[in-house]
């Protein structure tokens, strides 16, 4: 026989508990109820379920689960090439086909001490480098020692104007190469230093950054919400599309510090095996305009309710 899960509103605050009522469970059968993130990806049938929190219970009267709902649990979210959803699942494990139930659970909003408790034994070290020389080179020599081979190839089984042509066309991608390389090493912000003084952020609060910087450096300091879809399945070719949805930049310039402020809607950072949001702090040489993003430095940042 069948059962059904219901809850006495479709929403509980970040903190608080979430009292789901089980029908139909049959006396001393053990259901398994859980605060269950879903992950779907479009264009696919699977979905990737991930239960946060969960309780076991026993059928009978009456059958309830009281669900702690984390302070850090995620937003719904619809992303270019998936979607995030929450539910409330209940799962009985039988022979066969295991018997399932869900409803959909919305998040409500929490309370303003709620970020105080969240970060409690969960402060990350907040991020702090400096930027190193640009190694160039490094990426030169797969090029370079691609184009030797291909001239190489050209010489051995091209006769005539066709292995001069060849061999003349890999010098000069190699020279052109070299060149692109040299140039993106130039555009890095060689010696600049810098801390986020915070890390996680409460959205709606600034996010500051302070900088030491060589002088006559200046750079432009924002925050960057990108959305991450990995499609395919591990140990075989996967595929990443990154998409940037959402950007944030200081007022100004500066060489000493800056403080960008998080959108109160902006959605908080989760990393999930097929969709991810994440937040990078974004460095710019002021030099460059920003589509220019060749000299950019990022640095993983993570944004909570």
């Amino acid at each position: 026989m069948g059962f059904s899960i219901s809850m006495s509103g479709p929403a509980a605050p970040r903190g608080g508990t979430l009292v789901a009522a089980i029908d139909g469970l049959d006396a001393g059968v053990e259901a398994t109820v859980s605060l269950v993130v879903v992950e779907r990806l479009n264009g696919t049938i699977p979905s990737r379920r991930r239960p946060v929190v969960s309780q076991t219970v026993t059928g009978g009267l009456p059958v309830t689960a009281r669900l702690a709902v984390p302070l850090d649990f995620p937003e719904p979210h619809e992303f270019a090439f998936g979607s995030l959803a929450l539910e409330v699942e209940a799962v009985r494990e039988r022979r066969g086909p295991d018997e399932r139930a869900t409803i959909p659970f919305e998040v409500a909003p929490g309370m303003a001490t709620d970020h105080d408790r969240r970060l409690v034994g969960r402060h990350a070290p907040p991020p702090t480098g400096t930027v190193a020389a640009h190694p160039w080179h490094h990426g030169l020599a797969a090029k370079a020692g691609t184009l030797a081979v291909a001239a190489v190839l050209i010489a051995l089984f091209v006769d005539g104007l066709l292995r001069w042509v060849g061999v003349v066309g890999a010098a000069v991608a190699l020279v052109l190469s070299v060149l692109g390389e040299a140039g993106r090493g130039r555009k890095v912000p060689v010696g600049l230093g810098y801390t986020v003084a915070a890390n996680p952020v409460r959205r709606g609060d600034d996010l500051e950054v302070r900088l030491t910087a060589p002088p006559g450096m200046m750079v432009e300091v924002g925050v960057r919400t990108v959305e991450v879809t990995i499609a395919g399945s591990p140990g075989r070719s996967r595929s990443t599309n990154r998409t940037v949805i959402d950007e944030q930049w200081a007022p100004a310039p500066t060489a000493s510090r800056a403080a960008v402020r998080i959108p109160a809607d902006a959605i908080p950072t989760y990393i999930g095996e097929w969709l991810s949001i994440r937040h990078e702090v974004v460095l710019h040489p002021a030099e460059l305009p920003r589509e220019d993003a060749r000299g950019d430095i990022t640095v993983e940042v993570a944004v909570v309710p």
